[in-house]
């Protein structure tokens, strides 16, 4: 009992830290993923309750909120996604009402309880140490089987917005879109391991169940939010002072979001001409523009003159590929030159995507692999360097 007492107190101390944290960046987005975070502490001051005080008729009624805040979790994951990709949008919605229906079950449950005996509830004590009760399995399909529901939904709009993204910039660390999609997927795999886990406990040694249970989602918060830390430091840099997880949990809400906010209202018929075509393309050919580590579509269209949308329109129907994959394929051409030239050969290959239009070291290993089939590394060592 001692353990569990220090295990989940610590865990509660670093939950309530990391969500003040949070809140204290003031935006929306943080705000949601401050609730998200907040999301277990409930589950952990419940059985801390029981580790303190035990298995009292008391005590217990704890069960019920908590499992009702648990299935929060996914909703709060999707209003978070929501709210990164369309900054703008209301979450006041009456379809958002319904995402969060599913939590008040547990209130019924606990209603049901209220209404038991005294000696009733005294064997319903015995029922929740062998977790064994109805309610307790539609708890954890509440909390474990919503998530297979969310997850998908969360995945599918990250992959929509990725690709909207990828018409109208040319870099990709500093927008959310690799962010959120890690999280998805690192909370897909967690409750994908805890039903591995838990499943055959419950079907056949029900008796650890509980103390299962609090195993796995101690294990699984600690690596959740473990993950969130790690991303701050790791997106965090040697000049920003006030808060490590600005880099993560912030989208850009300046031009990318103006941009896309257009392109989604644009009604706009689609017209290009080889003219167009010609004067995008002098662009990469003579002015070398895709050397811009920041370049976006607008910036080519208030070169051009050309509006934003044709401009989009043009590598998407006259090129034949998306905006980002036309820059950063000029950028691995023009890198492949520079590993060429003399005057390069003693560039750290970093130092060459960077050369290049490159804005991180990732970005161009990743095109480079993409575009060659193969590292920079490994092009370089093929390649005879000119004189």
């Amino acid at each position: 009992m001692s353990i569990t007492i220090l295990t989940h107190t610590v865990v509660i101390f670093n939950l309530l830290v990391l969500s003040l944290i949070l809140l204290s960046r003031k935006t929306k987005p943080h705000c949601i993923l401050a609730l998200l975070v907040l999301v277990p502490v409930p589950f952990f001051i419940t059985h801390l309750v029981f580790a303190i005080f035990g298995y009292t008729p008391f005590t217990v009624q704890g069960i019920f909120p908590s499992s009702a805040i648990s299935p929060l979790f996914g909703p709060l994951l999707l209003f978070y996604v929501e709210k990164v990709i369309h900054p703008k949008t209301s979450l006041l919605k009456p379809k958002n009402l319904i995402y969060v229906l599913h939590c008040s079950v547990p209130f019924f449950f606990w209603l049901r309880y209220l209404s038991f005996s005294a000696q009733e509830q005294l064997q319903y004590c015995d029922a929740v140490i062998a977790a064994t009760d109805f309610e307790f399995i539609v708890f954890d399909i509440l909390f474990i089987g919503h998530l297979f529901i969310f997850v998908p939904i969360c995945y599918q709009r990250i992959k929509e917005h990725k690709q909207l993204l990828g018409e109208h910039f040319s870099y990709e660390t500093k927008t959310q879109v690799e962010w959120m999609r890690q999280l998805i997927l690192i909370t897909f795999w967690l409750n994908v391991g805890s039903l591995a886990i838990l499943a055959p406990i419950w079907l056949f040694w029900s008796s650890i169940l509980l103390i299962s249970m609090n195993i796995v989602l101690t294990l699984n918060v600690c690596t959740f939010y473990g993950f969130i830390i790690y991303q701050a430091v790791k997106h965090s840099t040697a000049t920003d002072h006030k808060s490590r997880l600005v880099s993560i949990v912030n989208a850009e809400e300046g031009d990318y979001v103006t941009v896309l906010e257009a392109l989604r209202d644009s009604k706009e018929p689609v017209q290009v001409s080889p003219a167009q075509m010609d004067m995008v393309a002098d662009l990469f050919e003579k002015e070398q523009i895709y050397l811009e580590p920041n370049l976006k579509v607008k910036d080519i269209a208030d070169k051009t003159g050309l509006p934003v949308y044709l401009v989009s329109n043009i590598f998407n129907i006259g090129f034949g590929k998306s905006f980002f994959d036309y820059v950063n394929e000029q950028r691995v051409s023009h890198a492949c030159q520079l590993f060429l030239e003399k005057k390069y050969e003693h560039f750290t290959i970093e130092g060459v995507g960077f050369e290049s239009g490159f804005n991180s070291k990732t970005a161009f290993f990743r095109a480079f692999k993409k575009y060659k089939a193969m590292s920079p590394a490994e092009y370089k060592k093929q390649v005879p360097v000119m004189s």
